[in-house]
């Protein structure tokens, strides 16, 4: 790094003028802090790859900001960037329900609401159908976890509306937010050390009536203005929601406003759906900062936040029904307070970088004795690494020694005993797992009746024969560890589905089955057939989710499947696009992938299931639509000692609707129906009815 406050070196990327990058940039170098660009091979966080990256030094500290985010260095450099500066019992912001709670306990108004699982429709719609009445606005339905405005449905007041808007949501967020819709104007709050620094008044897409010009051309007239400003390029748009919109207002494109009538094409502010965000430090009555500002209080943590409201009149103080709080977030987007539409610029970039240089010591304060030891003893396991995630998460945890231990006793069993000698062995530590987790047992058990219609103590013996069978799996797997292995004979049915997919010439993608010996057997079955497999699959498959579990114990796991595969496709959380891609590539050369049924996914749907219902991620239904490859379902069933049987099933295809449109879930209702059969040929296989496992159950909508 030079001396002098820029630094030039050979990163070709840079941040745009108009972000919040640039803005940080801008402070330093008026401050006279040297910083430098991070080229792309010196960025090894994941959580931050491809993002354009500065890195500054204050009073010997090291910072670095990106992605919207200011972050600071982990111990040793372990990853570069750091975590995000805010303390840990800030992550709770990205929950809206948890949020809300959080500002109902510190007196701020908050619209009334729940929050729903991706699964619990009904329980939804009974909620929509009681509360319905109390609402003038109507509902409000979006994601609980989401962010950038994606999916919120306001003004809902009918049950088919609120049920599509449900639907729509729950395709890419795993809980639904459902409140009241509130009418006023919305201010954003940005916070910088529970203090507010600046205001934003954040007006939806709208154009402004001149008597002469259309609704279409004012929009292009806009749009021009749009296009040569920081922060606000994004261009207004007249597609089928704002033309559904304008008609709820009476308008049409071709309409002319009176001069200085305001027409919206949205209800939403956000910026990049065509939002106006202008200055209103001036214009709002401290009274609301205020009460922001003592609620805060409660959250010392909180470094950069903002704080989303509704108010009625801004110039009029607060009182207990003209304003409510929407939610907060880390990380706000603070370039439009630089760059505003209208207003006053406000130097929010300016006042971090001022805070940075007040509360970052100027030499670091001794350690305590205790986390002088710890570090003698631990070093950096007990201090904690950076997760697949990008989080910092201890190395090493107690459950990791037990699991360890665990697996080496269970590993001598497995290679001392003879294969006839598991099963009792396995029952008794499957029973001894239910007595031990009355809870899970008895929720496992309630599955099952209700899905087969058996009695209690049936599916009692079910639930509790799932468990014998994940002790037989590790046995299994631990015995394939000796010198001999394990050998099983391995029947497969359906080969001609495969030969008719390789000789289509667009690639295969296996589906395979939940069940208690997919694991080794399918991808043995798969290897018995010639068919060398590219397997999709997570870090944290296996027993633990440590960096140490994943390095060690996991790899126990991982191990013995991957003597049956031709590759391993190993994807990172929040990092999927690049393996999705590079099985596409795969499948464009004809060759074959395979996924595990689950319900992690951005994109789902559900279909019945016996007297249940499925909740299944739709990624390989899409991958398959997408690339022309021949998705084929994979079931795997135990037989007998040593004895197993996959089924490879027919094509799943992905039929059109009425419309025209791909029916997803006709898809997996095809998939439900194929798996019927065997789930209740052998229930206690099927690890549906578990409630860790990957696949949604839950109670029919009847």
């Amino acid at each position: 790094m030079n001396d002098g406050p820029r630094t030039v070196d050979d990163a070709p990327r840079r941040f745009p003028k108009g972000s919040g990058g640039n803005c940080i940039v801008q402070a330093l170098t008026e401050r006279g802090i040297p910083y430098r660009y991070l080229r792309p091979e010196q960025i090894t966080n994941p959580q931050v790859a491809n993002r354009i990256i500065v890195e500054f030094h204050i009073n010997g500290k090291t910072y670095y900001f990106g992605g919207g985010a200011l972050r600071g260095c982990y111990p040793r450099g372990i990853w570069v960037p750091g975590p995000v500066i805010d303390g840990p019992k800030t992550r709770f912001l990205k929950k809206k329900d948890v949020v809300k709670s959080f500002l109902q306990k510190q007196g701020l108004n908050v619209p009334r609401g729940s929050v729903f699982r991706h699964d619990a429709q009904h329980e939804a719609e009974s909620f929509f159908t009681a509360f319905a009445p109390t609402l003038t606005q109507g509902a409000c339905v979006k994601p609980a976890d989401g962010g950038w405005g994606s999916l919120v449905h306001l003004e809902i007041r009918d049950i088919d509306s609120f049920r599509n808007a449900f639907a729509a949501v729950c395709e890419r967020y795993p809980r639904v937010l459902v409140e009241e819709t509130i009418q006023g104007s919305v201010y954003r709050f940005n916070v910088l050390a529970g203090r507010v620094v600046a205001v934003e008044f954040q007006r939806p897409a709208n154009v402004e009536g001149d008597g002469t010009h259309t609704i279409a051309e004012l929009v292009n007239m806009k749009n021009a203005e749009r296009q040569v400003h920081p922060t606000h390029g994004n261009p207004l748009q007249l597609g089928v929601s704002q033309r559904a919109f304008l008609e709820q207002a009476g308008f049409r494109p071709e309409d002319i406003p009176k001069t200085g009538e305001r027409v919206f094409l949205s209800p939403l502010s956000n910026l990049h759906q065509g939002g106006e965000h202008s200055d209103a430090t001036d214009d709002v009555h401290k009274s609301y900062a205020e009460l922001i500002e003592h609620a805060l209080k409660q959250l010392p943590q909180l470094v950069l936040g903002g704080v989303d409201t509704i108010i009625q009149d801004a110039s009029k103080p607060a009182t207990g029904d003209n304003y409510y709080v929407l939610e907060m977030n880390r990380c706000p987007g603070f370039s439009t307070s630089h760059y505003p539409w209208r207003g006053q610029p406000r130097d929010v970039a300016g006042a971090i970088v001022d805070y940075l240089v007040a509360s970052t010591p100027t030499r670091p304060k001794p350690r305590r004795l205790g986390a002088r030891i710890r570090q003698a003893l631990w070093g950096s396991w007990s201090r904690g690494t950076p997760d697949v995630l990008g989080q910092v998460r201890r190395t090493i945890r107690s459950k990791d020694i037990y699991e360890a231990f665990r697996l080496s006793g269970q590993g001598l069993l497995a290679w001392t005993l003879p294969e006839a000698a598991w099963q009792p062995l396995a029952r008794l530590f499957g029973r001894l797992d239910a007595a031990m987790k009355p809870g899970r047992t008895r929720r496992h058990t309630a599955r099952i009746a209700a899905a087969l219609h058996l009695p209690k103590d049936e599916a009692r013996r079910i639930a509790i024969e799932t468990r014998v069978n994940g002790y037989l799996e590790r046995f299994q797997l631990l015995r394939a560890w000796r010198f001999d292995g394990w050998s099983p004979a391995v029947n497969v049915l359906g080969e001609q589905h495969v030969a008719n997919a390789q000789a289509r010439g667009t690639g295969i993608i296996f589906w395979t089955g939940n069940f208690s010996f997919n694991d080794i057997v399918s991808k043995m079955a798969l290897h018995q057939i010639g068919v060398p497999v590219g397997h999709f699959s997570r870090p944290l498959h296996g027993f633990s989710g440590t960096p140490f579990g994943i390095k060690y114990l996991n790899a126990v796991k991982r191990g013995i499947e991957d003597r049956y595969l031709g590759e391993r496709i190993m994807v990172r959380e929040r990092h999927t696009r690049r393996a999705l891609n590079y099985i596409r590539k795969c499948l464009q050369e004809n060759k074959a992938v395979s996924f595990k049924v689950g319900h992690q996914g951005r994109r789902r749907a559900r279909a019945d299931f016996l007297g249940t219902q499925i909740t299944l991620a739709t990624a390989p239904l899409h991958l398959a639509q997408s690339t022309g490859a021949t998705l084929l379902p994979v079931f795997t069933l135990r037989t007998g000692l040593k004895r197993y049987e996959v089924t490879i099933g027919a094509p799943i295809v992905v039929p059109k609707d009425a419309n025209g449109e791909l029916d997803y879930p006709a898809a997996i209702r095809t998939y439900a129906d194929m798996l019927a059969p065997y789930v209740r040929r052998d229930p206690a296989q099927w690890r549906g009815w578990r409630a860790e496992t990957s696949v949604g159950l839950t109670p029919r909508d009847d």
